[in-house]
């Protein structure tokens, strides 16, 4: 079985298989906080809604990270 979101779904050898699209609408948010003049940390948040998605049970697939970084100059 081959899931492709941007078109299509092709599924040959299951049985009773829906031919349906995903259409995907993504928001995110981040910020930066500095620990010192150079590192900082940006925790991060991203939902995803995809339409017609019944595999996972929702339609709704939130994401979390926090990535370390460095800044040069000012």
């Amino acid at each position: 079985m081959r899931y492709d979101f941007n078109g299509p779904m092709t599924c040959d050898q299951v049985p009773g298989c829906p031919d349906t699209t995903h259409f995907q609408a993504h928001l995110g948010v981040a910020a930066r906080w500095y620990a010192n003049n150079h590192l900082f940390f940006r925790p991060a948040a991203d939902v995803h809604y995809v339409h017609n998605l019944f595999e996972f049970g929702s339609k709704w697939v939130p994401r979390f990270s926090v990535g370390v970084g460095y800044s040069f100059g000012r």
